[in-house]
């Protein structure tokens, strides 16, 4: 388990936006670079919550480095326009054997970024968060850059709705 965490720990730190080699990729959050937050080194107030409970004590914690929007998103969106989707990451370990280790991607703050106009009272535009459900073509993404560092060959490509 230490060491997926440390290829994670390591690859999702790196900016990674001018990388074509992740060919798998399909979103712009496969390359996102991230804050990589362990039990340890986290610095926000809500990962209190996560990180008191025992059984998270392993896990990991990504949270966007400068933009909070992590992709486009492929469900969201607003004049057949696709939202810019944010969200934070938590990657739950759980170790099946010596050899193998679960990783569970959770979803927290999923929100949609968009623009509006308010014409009756300012005429001005304006920028406003929506808080979402998440989905799971995020979390699947986050999964397949995992799974292409850990050398993992038998997942299956992420499917988009049409």
């Amino acid at each position: 388990m230490n060491r997926i965490k440390g290829l994670i720990e390591y690859d999702f730190s790196k900016d990674r936006s001018g990388d074509i080699n992740d060919l798998r990729s399909v979103q712009e959050i496969s390359k996102k670079q991230w804050f990589v937050h362990d039990a340890d080194s986290y610095n926000y107030d809500r990962m209190n919550i996560i990180f008191e409970k025992s059984e998270n004590q392993l896990d990991l914690y990504l949270s966007p480095t400068d933009n909070p929007a992590v992709s486009y998103s492929k469900v969201y969106k607003k004049f057949w326009k696709s939202l810019e989707y944010s969200a934070e990451f938590q990657l739950h370990f759980t170790s099946i054997n010596k050899n193998e280790t679960k990783i569970e991607v959770i979803t927290h703050n999923p929100e949609v970024l968009y623009w509006g106009f308010d014409i009756f009272n300012t005429g001005h535009s304006y920028i406003n968060f929506k808080k979402v459900k998440p989905t799971t073509i995020e979390e699947y993404e986050i999964l397949l850059r995992i799974g292409n560092l850990a050398g993992e060959k038998d997942m299956p490509s992420l499917k988009l709705p049409e």
